[in-house]
């Protein structure tokens, strides 16, 4: 993601999660994709790693996929590298 969170490149096990086809993605912001995500957990999340470029983990619920998940997020030059799996127990 760039420093506007416009997805650069998603891999091919996000997509099939996300029922997207990466077409429907690349080029667009986070919130052009999934306009009823913002303002929560993951958005914050996403919001909070730009301001201060700092590498993040947390669990989190996702409203767009409806489970909980684990969440890191890597500063990169330009922005941000973003992974997701699915929570444990806990």
């Amino acid at each position: 993601m760039d420093r506007e969170l416009r997805f650069l490149s998603v891999n091919e096990v996000l997509l099939r999660i996300l029922g997207k086809a990466r077409a429907e993605m690349i080029g667009r912001t986070y919130l052009e994709v999934y306009p009823e995500a913002e303002g929560g957990e993951v958005h914050e999340a996403l919001e909070r790693a730009l301001r201060s470029m700092s590498p993040q983990r947390q669990r989190l619920y996702s409203r767009v996929l409806a489970r909980d998940l684990e969440m890191e997020i890597f500063p990169v030059a330009g922005g941000l590298q973003v992974a997701f799996s699915p929570a444990g127990p806990g």
